[in-house]
């Protein structure tokens, strides 16, 4: 029987991959760095990985710990993989363990104002893209800052987070609707509903899931999709209930509130969507408090995936060209990961499922399968499409980038003093 490992080893490398779940990890990367970074110290114990835990075996026994169900900020992730891969290279397990403690005592990098700035512009940046009109837009912009303020707010009440979708939407939906009311507009695109509420919508979420399964977790992966489709739920209900309390109704992707004759629908031009990108990866640095580096990589792919989506979608179709956009992205991201691991690719690659729009269409899917309005069953379809293009592309980026790299999605670099 093998020796049982020290205390500490066994803490150590517990708390890393608890501290990969909080960083949103899935579990299949979980578990593979983790066995990364026990071969490279050569700890002779097993480790796997759930959602809600680590268990790491020494042979003599099996313990457990839980996940702390913190949500880091991109900031904090870097780091995290900063660590994981310096831990690779041989860190000593005190300091790994003294660097998972800096973690989690971290604040935000940006003061509260300027976290919910962002988040208007992460709304309002989703708002233009998906083609709104003007006045959807600046309502979006500041219908992001009160989401942004509530769910910074509930955030310290975990509790409350399983209620936060319905009431969310329930809440967006009848402020959109209202303001329709008051100008007199007869018809509201359902994106003006689905863009301040991007956050919330778990494309990424649904999509890991698929991932996991597909690489044979499948209690992990199962647990997420359900999850996933969950929040997708609660999200269509309070959507629907909002617009059906205000006596409107569901046609395709638009709500029909009546005869109105007030404020005009200019919509936006579509060539204002590459600026609205930018202000979008802005956002999303401000509201998720990533560094500056971390900032201008993410505009830089979010720019690219725009590109993909704008110039492949008509000649390959939503699916296909989600897939192509996505395996190309991860794949350079995972390269880029490699030299430098602050920039991991769960962080910089996570926007794209916001910007290729899996998310919000299956928002405004299900909403219309909840209402029964016509030509949401295509909507679904293409929704499906979409997210298994995303899956397929981001499988075919992960073997490609495996194809030049080793370990936690990079090669250890080398310990700078």
């Amino acid at each position: 029987m093998a020796e049982p490992a020290p205390d500490e080893e066994v803490e150590a490398i517990g708390r890393l991959g608890i501290a990969l779940l909080d960083a949103g990890y899935a579990v299949t990367d979980v578990s593979r760095i983790a066995k990364a970074v026990a071969r490279s110290n050569s700890a002779e114990f097993t480790v796997g990985a759930l959602p809600t835990g680590v268990f790491v075996d020494d042979g003599d026994r099996t313990r457990v710990l839980a996940s702390t169900g913190t949500s880091f900020t991109f900031e904090q992730v870097g780091i995290v993989g900063k660590l994981a891969a310096e831990a690779e290279s041989g860190m000593p397990w005190h300091e790994l363990q003294e660097g998972l403690d800096r973690v989690y005592t971290m604040h935000p990098r940006y003061p509260f104002w300027l976290s919910l700035f962002g988040s208007g512009l992460i709304s309002g940046g989703i708002a233009v893209v998906l083609g709104n009109p003007w006045w959807a837009v600046g309502l979006d912009f500041l219908l992001g800052v009160l989401v942004g303020a509530i769910l910074t707010v509930a955030g310290r009440y975990p509790r409350i987070a399983a209620i936060l979708p319905f009431f969310l939407a329930l809440l967006i939906a009848l402020l959109v609707g209202l303001t329709a009311v008051v100008f007199g507009i007869a018809e509201i695109p359902f994106f003006a509903i689905a863009a301040p509420l991007v956050i919330l919508i778990p494309g990424a979420a649904v999509t890991n899931a698929l991932i996991e399964v597909s690489a044979g977790d499948v209690v992990s992966g199962g647990g997420r999709l359900v999850a996933g489709l969950t929040v997708w739920t609660l999200l269509a209900a309070g959507s629907v209930a909002g617009v059906g309390i205000l006596g409107g109704r569901l046609e395709e992707t638009a709500v029909i509130m009546g005869d109105g004759s007030g404020l005009a629908a200019e919509f936006v031009d579509p060539i204002f969507g590459w600026p609205a990108v930018a202000l979008l990866a802005i956002g999303v640095g401000l509201f998720l408090s990533a560094t500056i580096p971390v900032t201008l990589v993410i505009t830089a792919v979010l720019v690219l995936a725009y590109a993909g989506s704008v110039f492949l979608t008509p000649v390959l179709g939503a699916g296909f060209a989600a897939g192509l956009t996505s395996a190309v992205l991860l794949a350079g991201l995972r390269l880029v990961e490699r030299g430098w691991p602050s920039l991991p690719a769960i962080v910089t690659f996570r926007p794209v499922f916001w910007l290729l729009v899996p998310g919000s269409l299956g928002l405004i899917a299900v909403s219309g399968l909840a209402s029964d309005s016509a030509g949401s069953e295509d909507l679904l379809l293409t929704t499906v499409s979409t997210v298994l293009g995303l899956v397929i592309g981001v499988q075919v980026g992960a073997v490609v980038s495996e194809a030049f790299r080793s370990g936690p999605g990079h090669n250890a670099p080398e310990r700078r003093k």
